[in-house]
């Protein structure tokens, strides 16, 4: 199976501080045959998933 996990998480200035922005990295592992365009559906469609519940929320890939 292929295997996506967040290795870095970034953002905010202060513990008390609401942060304006966070950003990520993910580790993709493929597996023979997943094409850059799978790993991309995948990832629009999870940020597609949050977005329906959650209007405030914005991300760039």
């Amino acid at each position: 199976m292929p295997t996506f996990t967040v290795n870095t998480l970034n953002g905010g200035v202060a513990t008390n501080v609401i942060p304006d922005f966070a950003e990520c990295t993910l580790d993709i592992r493929t597996i023979p045959g997943q094409t850059k365009a799978d790993v991309e559906s995948f990832i629009e469609k999870a940020l597609k998933t949050v977005k329906t519940e959650d209007n405030d929320f914005d991300a760039k890939y």
